[in-house]
């Protein structure tokens, strides 16, 4: 887009945070009033159209994709894929040479931003590999998390019969319910655990019959794979 071509040439950078229009003066100095203001106008007439164009450029792309597995990202986690999956490691590594391809391929026109979103989800992909297989060997620290979640919800089970909840030990939405009369109240899709199946797992926590998060990701994925349910 032409308006911010010629005002990154001025010292701006641009993004786009939660739908809105970043505008930052990163140049040397002060920016030439004659110049940028007539420009700045202009991008505000066009902000809509600016947007779109942001959204689609390498670096607001791979600032949102980055974002997100930041978040997610354990320390240690290099340090434990290096030294136990190196293969997860080498994919990362891979992955991220290919993008950073894609997207030297966009800079001088030789590449499409299709190409470089592809190559960015391997890379995105490759990372949430890893980070899961890390996350798989922790301690089930998180589950206290959960716990603590399900006692904040114990109003909205006397009221409604379940209620909603993101697991921090499952990384996934989950659906707790009192009897399970109140099965057929649960939106279809998410995993639904009984106060019964949450209190058996607790017990087999505590005496060390589950000890890492992957663990508990085996017997979730098989509970919600055979559609059964946990029993002492």
């Amino acid at each position: 887009m032409q308006i911010i071509d010629s005002l990154t040439n001025q010292g701006y950078a641009f993004s786009v945070d939660h739908g809105d229009l970043v505008i930052k003066y990163t140049g040397q100095g002060q920016p030439d009033p004659a110049t940028v203001k007539p420009l700045l106008e202009q991008l505000k007439a066009n902000k809509r159209e600016a947007i779109a164009y942001l959204q689609r450029t390498p670096v607001t792309l791979y600032q949102r994709v980055s974002d997100e597995l930041g978040w997610l990202w354990q320390p240690g986690t290099r340090e434990w894929l290096e030294k136990n999956r190196p293969d997860l490691a080498d994919a990362i590594d891979q992955a991220d040479a290919a993008a950073n391809e894609a997207w030297l391929a966009c800079e001088d026109g030789t590449g499409t931003i299709e190409a470089f979103r592809q190559a960015l989800e391997q890379w995105r992909q490759a990372n949430l590999r890893a980070i899961q297989a890390y996350r798989d060997t922790m301690p089930l620290s998180l589950a206290a998390a959960d716990a603590a979640e399900i006692e904040k919800g114990r109003e909205q089970l006397r009221r409604k019969g379940y209620f909603r909840m993101h697991s921090r030990a499952l990384n996934e939405r989950i659906a707790i319910i009192e009897h399970d009369r109140y099965r057929a109240n649960v939106p279809q899709g998410i995993p639904v655990y009984t106060l019964n199946e949450i209190r058996l797992l607790q017990e087999s926590v505590e005496a060390g019959h589950i000890v890492t998060i992957g663990e508990l990701r085996q017997i979730h994925a098989a509970k919600r794979e055979l559609k059964g349910a946990i029993l002492k």
